[in-house]
């Protein structure tokens, strides 16, 4: 059969003191705003309010609650191709 490909998943978590998750998911929610929400505009928008300061808002509900935002698990697969052979 074919050779063995190394694969490892990582998934981020973290609460109001943590460093990287909550920015990450205010990052996220920003960039898809611009595309799927334009103007910050729709329902979803209303509820979450203005994206500017989501970050502070989830940091400090994070830290009043105590939750552990669990973001998706990412799974990568790396390989090397062979090289091609000298002409």
């Amino acid at each position: 059969m074919g050779r063995d490909i190394p694969l490892s998943a990582t998934t981020p978590m973290g609460g109001a003191e943590h460093d990287t998750v909550l920015p990450l998911v205010a990052r996220t929610y920003r960039a898809l705003s611009r595309t799927a929400l334009p103007g910050n505009a729709g329902a979803r928008a209303a509820t979450i309010g203005d994206v500017g300061t989501l970050l502070d808002r989830m940091r400090a509900q994070a830290a009043e609650t105590g939750v552990v935002v669990v973001m998706p698990t990412a799974v990568t697969a790396w390989s090397a191709l062979p090289l091609p052979a000298d002409p």
